[in-house]
């Protein structure tokens, strides 16, 4: 007999691939209260009976998968199309996702996978039974589906109604559910071979919840109910702080991720039944807000893989599931970012403004998860920089209007009297600040030898600037050389100025026609080509590159700016005098730069140790660690950042 106990498919090899269809139906154990009609037919060996009466059932819980507004009236896309990607590609499964992505009764043809498909048109309905049909009878000698099969084959069980004939019908619900017993049977060896968290959230949650809700009664299934369900609960807890932040180690994963615990609550919706207690419900709605703050204008996440499926498809399931309200800033961003993509099909592409105001900010900062997301606002174009600092070299991913400028490992160089500076392999956040100004981050590390390198990053929530810095502080009498690398995103055209050491960086056609531009300044080097410095910034196919040394330390900041209405202005830059009871500083102490962009001026302020007394630069009379801040017309200086000793 079949049941779903421990060991109980090892128990019965020879018996599930030998049975006749008749004698694999009359062996099942069931429990709890059947309909009369199934318990006749499974007595009777009635395959028929039997199919008709589950296809009932299952008909009536594919009714209630939730879906998008305005979307109930139409045939739905497979989700379980999200994960095929993730998964090793085969002759099989490229079938069988050539099928999800030709069905003629999706809402939409869902785009085909990189596993060498090419986009075909949808099959008749007969044609696309009659594919699915070759397809089945097709299955390996030992009976079994791989995972992503699995999975696929228990969505058409569950939602294809009475589409499927009982002979087919049949014969995948035999299949998925030998493959489910053998899945169970392997899961603890299948651990390692299934490491990637792409898969392993697959294979070890959603599919045995889902099997275990597809073949309820089936006597035994509690057990896959709940290995499903506790998997899932404790990755999840695993892999997100308390306040939903997902681990820096887990962004180059996100997509599919999400896409398989989305399902696993879609599923559960469906079966009226819960995957979390009301704790965890909290924790992942969380997580599906910070999911959305870090996705971009194309529909894809920062550092997601090229390849990977357009996160707004799984977030558009994933917010409603979630719990938020329709009215929410992340249900209506991913509306909006649905809209601002169909419109952009149409090479029309307008500016998204904000319908609604701020309640829940699309920023979130997690020292445990190592990661930073900064964003202006609730809108697909907004402004936003994802950082992580799990990894020697912090990673960095900044957005101006939606659109990625830079992405990659923020790297550095340091040599200290010319010797190299080892860094740690993760980076401590010291300080984290948001406002309606500006949100800031900065990172540090502690050497040997009293070496301290700070990194600060700060995005104006207005101004449509970013200020990116590293500072280097050693002994005083020692040569500090500093090289950093920050690389260009895919698709960036740069340009660097004959004159200055301004660089443009364009990418595509932004809004109304216009090309995205960012300019960036090196400010902490002379702007003029002809006079002399130890620094030098440069721009190539490979990405920025800033030098730089000085004695005891040093302040490099970066500016980006892509404000459409400062493009064109005049532009000067130069570093200013700070004082400490007048007395002048060296860098090793303290350095300030002052930007002028058209009728906007930037000043930036860094003090690498702690005075005795306030310090002057530009008339800033202050003690503060730290200042960014506008020059106003007046003289006066407008903080914008402030951060204490």
């Amino acid at each position: 007999m079949i049941a779903f106990e421990q060991n109980s498919f090892q128990e019965s090899a020879a018996g599930p691939v030998e049975f006749s269809d008749v004698e694999f139906l009359k062996s099942l154990k069931w429990e709890g209260t059947l309909p009369k009609k199934l318990v006749a037919a499974v007595a009777n060996g009635d395959i028929e009976a039997f199919v008709a009466a589950r296809q009932k059932n299952l008909a009536k819980v594919a009714g209630r998968i939730e879906l998008p507004k305005g979307e109930k009236n139409r045939a739905t896309f497979w989700l379980s199309g999200w994960s095929i990607q993730a998964f090793e590609s085969s002759g099989r499964l490229n079938e069988l996702a050539n099928l999800l992505h030709r069905d003629p009764i999706a809402r939409k043809s869902h785009k085909a996978v990189s596993n060498g498909l090419t986009s075909q048109k949808p099959l008749s309905k007969k044609g696309w039974l009659k594919s699915l049909k070759e397809w089945a009878a097709t299955r390996p000698e030992d009976d079994c589906f791989s995972p992503i099969e699995l999975l696929i084959v228990l969505e058409i069980l569950l939602r294809t109604g009475e589409r499927l004939s009982p002979r087919l019908w049949w014969r995948l619900w035999r299949g998925a559910l030998t493959s489910s017993l053998q899945l169970h049977a392997n899961l603890d060896s299948a651990g390692e071979e299934q490491s990637s968290e792409d898969r392993l959230v697959v294979v070890r949650g959603e599919l045995p919840w889902l099997a275990g809700l597809v073949f309820s009664n089936v006597q035994g299934v509690d057990v896959l109910t709940q290995a499903g369900r506790d998997f899932l609960t404790q990755r999840l807890d695993d892999k997100t702080d308390t306040d939903g932040t997902p681990h820096a180690d887990l962004l180059d994963h996100l997509t599919y991720w999400l896409a398989s615990l989305t399902r696993s609550v879609v599923w559960a919706n469906a079966f009226r039944t819960d995957v979390w207690d009301d704790g965890t419900a909290e924790r992942f709605r969380e997580f599906v807000r910070i999911a959305a703050a870090m996705c971009r204008a194309d529909g894809r996440m920062a550092f997601g893989k090229d390849d990977s499926p357009p996160i707004v498809e799984i977030l558009t399931q994933a917010v409603r599931v979630a719990g938020w309200k329709l009215k929410s800033p992340p249900v209506l961003f991913v509306e909006c970012l649905n809209e601002t993509l169909r419109k952009r099909r149409a090479e029309k592409l307008p500016t998204i403004k904000s319908k609604f105001k701020e309640q829940h900010a699309p920023t979130a900062q997690s020292d445990w998860a190592h990661l930073a997301c900064l964003r202006n606002n609730w809108t697909p174009l907004a402004d936003s920089l994802v950082l992580t600092h799990d990894t020697t070299f912090s990673r960095l991913c900044l957005n101006a209007f939606g659109r990625p400028v830079i992405q990659g490992d923020w790297s550095v160089d340091i040599r200290v009297n010319d010797r190299p500076v080892e860094l740690q392999s993760t980076w401590s956040c010291t300080c984290w600040f948001s406002d309606a100004d500006a949100d800031y981050v900065e990172l540090q590390q502690n050497l040997a030898d009293g070496v301290r390198v700070e990194r600060q990053v700060l995005l104006s929530r207005t101004g449509h600037f970013a200020v990116l810095s590293d500072s280097v502080s050693a002994d005083e009498n020692a040569r500090v050389d500093y090289e950093a690398h920050l690389p260009l995103a895919n698709g960036i055209d740069f340009a660097a100025d004959q004159l200055t050491r301004e660089v443009v960086l364009e990418q595509g056609m932004g809004t109304h026609g216009n090309p995205a531009r960012s300019r960036v300044f090196p400010v902490a080097l002379p702007q003029h080509r002809v006079d002399g410095t130890p620094g030098r910034f440069t721009v190539d196919d490979a990405g920025l590159t800033l030098k730089h040394a000085a004695l005891g330390g040093l302040f490099v900041p970066l500016v980006f700016d892509w404000e459409r209405r400062r493009f064109a202005a005049f532009v000067d830059w130069q570093a200013l005098t700070v004082t400490e009871e007048n007395r002048i500083l060296t860098s090793h102490s303290a350095v300030g730069y002052r930007l002028r962009i058209g009728n906007q001026q930037l000043v930036i302020y860094r003090s690498l140790n702690k005075g005795e007394v306030p310090r002057s630069v530009l008339g800033l009379h202050t003690a503060s660690e730290t200042v960014i801040g506008r020059f106003e017309p007046t003289g006066d200086i407008t903080p914008i950042l402030q951060v204490e000793s």
